[in-house]
């Protein structure tokens, strides 16, 4: 896995509707970034559902979430 020298930290993500979320992973591929990381936060989508809606959206862009609240779910659904 190659996280490249500069990603993008963001969560304007969870906080767009699907279409445009989709639009914008699409955009930040074919601007070069090699990886994209983000928070789960009040407001926006679970943390885990969201990845995996991002990698089927992208082609090589790696998804990752920044910060997962252990406190927000039970741990057998937070288990990898």
């Amino acid at each position: 896995m190659n996280l490249g020298r500069v990603g993008l930290f963001t969560n304007a993500l969870g906080l767009m509707s699907s279409d445009d979320a989709r639009d914008a992973v699409r955009e930040i591929e074919a601007l070069g970034f090699p990886s994209m990381w983000f928070p789960e936060s009040v407001g926006g989508k679970e943390v885990f559902a969201q990845s995996a809606t991002l990698l089927a959206w992208s082609e090589e862009l790696v998804i990752a979430a920044g910060i997962a609240n252990i406190a927000a779910r039970d741990p057998m659904a937070a288990e990898c």
